[in-house]
């Protein structure tokens, strides 16, 4: 995924595959790469529903749960 997007694929989809390839090597954590790409999906498109569960995912695991 990642040189998928460094060719140019910088659309939500492709970032939240990023994301969920991410969270799965780490056991389920979302890490700072992660979050990277969860940003980038949410910027692409704010109403991606992946994008916007693993950015709820990631408050969730920093402790903003109200946020989640």
């Amino acid at each position: 995924m990642r040189k998928a997007i460094a060719l140019g694929r910088t659309d939500a989809g492709t970032q939240t595959e990023l994301v969920e390839a991410l969270i799965n090597a780490a056991g389920g954590l979302v890490t700072p790469p992660a979050q990277q790409a969860i940003d980038a999906a949410i910027a692409a498109d704010a109403a991606n529903p992946a994008a916007r569960y693993y950015d709820g995912i990631a408050k969730a695991q920093s402790g903003k749960v109200r946020e989640a």
